[in-house]
């Protein structure tokens, strides 16, 4: 389980982290990384920058299959608990 992370703490980390390597001004926990205009190489970059984030390694596929911070956020507790 990830130590010192609410569900609201998480996903402002996946969201920033998505911000970033956007390189946007801002993004939304309920906005889509893909439609924000991320593909596979950014989905990448975005899974190591989290995994680094987080203490805990994120799959690239994972963005794949929840884009938005809030489902992304909510995939890696429920793997992080396992």
């Amino acid at each position: 389980m990830l130590e010192n992370s609410s569900d609201q703490a998480l996903e402002d980390i996946v969201a920033d982290v998505f911000r970033i390597v956007l390189g946007m001004d801002s993004f939304a926990v309920d906005d889509d990384f893909f439609a924000a205009g991320g593909g596979s190489l950014l989905a990448v970059d975005a899974s190591a920058r989290l995994s680094e984030e987080i203490g805990y390694e994120v799959d690239p596929f994972l963005i794949f299959r929840n884009p938005t911070a809030v489902s992304c956020a909510a995939e890696i507790t429920k793997l992080s608990e396992r």
